[in-house]
């Protein structure tokens, strides 16, 4: 397991990490961690936030470092998506730090986007939290004012911030960034690094908390790279539940990515620790809204960070009222790469009736249909192109997707 194994924690007993045991939080604003060069051309100093637990003396306290959503055109580090979980998280004995990074993308409004561009926008956030982590571990080399364990940080977000987030963990090394992001634009540089700030000092993290992310591409992840926790809405319009197309403010199709669903399955595959809660027919975050959904999102995050922190088991569960059942089917699509067809293939329970669309890299839909009845069906090329293709499910509460390769 990818955790700092401790044999034992004197922080974690009295429900710490995992209750509201402090009255209040203590917000430390703008601090400057780093700078680097903006969409605009210009040398922007970024800052931060920390929350910290009132009246605690514990001296080495676990910390998240977050992100904030907004497509990583807009919002800020003191916005609700964020805001509503450092509070109560810092209650819980957490440091929260709350970072602000480099918004804007090429090609917006028009023409809009393509690939390069908007990757190149996570990979500015991505930099900068990184730049942030650096800023912790050095200020905990100097004097350590805010109190942090640098054996238990962990990175997360919420929208955006948690696709900074994934990719920071799972984005890893410099033979896996992908050519359509151009490191040398102004800003870009630095390598698997970045260089907003603080070089020569440790930017590695013990876990992830991912809100709503995903990743490019699941294939980048590997077996010893950090445990992580997700939640994500499995009627999410914004950032795709499992595999599927994203969109720039729902105009602009970008490429085929992994959601969270996607994440946790190669996760499992490869062993990697993690916890994965679907908020079943929800939105885009949902916690941002609704106490209930803030509620569960808390108690499975603190869950989980709680047992990466302290070496204690997660429970990674939470009472809910209507489970539909579908979460444990698995879908399979063989062979892949295909050549004239390929068969897709249910394992579990399934819809009485569903429907399916095989889409292009372009999320043009260029074969729909609807099945009943059936666990096993083939799908005929019928003179498509050679490239990557989706093929989605879905029905009122269910919905997978998988690549498909048409040589």
């Amino acid at each position: 397991m990818f955790a700092n194994l401790l044999s034992a924690q004197a922080d974690c007993a009295g429900g710490r990490y995992q209750s509201e045991i402090f009255a209040g939080f203590d917000l430390t604003s703008d601090i400057t961690y780093g700078s680097n060069i903006n969409l605009a051309g210009q040398t922007q100093s970024l800052e931060l936030d920390i929350y910290e637990p009132t009246g605690d003396n514990f001296a080495l306290r676990p910390i998240i470092v977050m992100e904030h959503g907004g497509s990583f055109v807009g919002g800020s580090k003191d916005q609700v998506d964020i805001t509503s979980l450092a509070q109560p998280l810092a209650k819980m004995g957490y440091v929260v730090a709350s970072v602000e990074y480099r918004l804007g993308m090429e090609g917006l409004p028009f023409p809009g986007p393509g690939q390069g561009e908007a990757s190149e926008s996570v990979w500015r956030a991505v930099a900068d939290m990184k730049a942030a982590v650096r800023f912790l571990y050095k200020s905990a080399a100097n004097g350590n004012p805010y109190g942090i364990d640098t054996n238990r940080i962990y990175v997360g977000g919420v929208s955006a911030g948690a696709v900074s987030a994934v990719h920071y963990a799972y984005l890893a090394d410099l033979s896996e960034m992908p050519s359509y992001i151009d490191t040398t634009k102004a800003g870009l540089g630095g390598g698997i690094e970045g260089s907003s700030g603080n070089p020569g000092y440790s930017s590695k993290v013990y876990g992830v908390v991912n809100i709503c992310g995903m990743l490019a591409d699941t294939a980048w992840m590997d077996a010893n790279e950090p445990p992580i926790v997700s939640l994500h809405g499995t009627d999410d319009q914004v950032v795709p539940y499992g595999t599927d197309m994203i969109t720039v403010g729902g105009f602009f199709p970008i490429f085929v990515v992994d959601g969270s669903a996607s994440v946790t399955a190669k996760a499992n595959e490869l062993g990697i620790d993690n916890c994965f809660f679907p908020h079943y027919g929800a939105p885009h975050t949902p916690h941002i809204n609704t106490a209930a959904y803030l509620d569960t999102t808390l108690v499975i995050v603190s869950d989980f960070v709680h047992h990466l922190a302290c070496n204690e088991p997660a429970a990674c569960s939470y009472l809910v009222s209507v489970d539909p059942g579908f979460e444990n089917t698995d879908m399979s699509i063989y062979p892949n790469p295909a050549f004239s067809a390929f068969i897709v293939e249910f394992d579990g329970v399934m819809p009485a009736t569903w429907d399916y669309q095989l889409m292009d890299v372009t999320g043009r839909i260029v074969e729909q249909g609807t099945e009943s009845g059936v666990s096993r069906m083939e799908v005929k090329r019928d003179g498509l192109a050679s490239g990557m293709y989706v093929f989605r499910v879905t029905s009122e509460n269910f919905t997978k997707s998988e690549r498909i390769i048409f040589e």
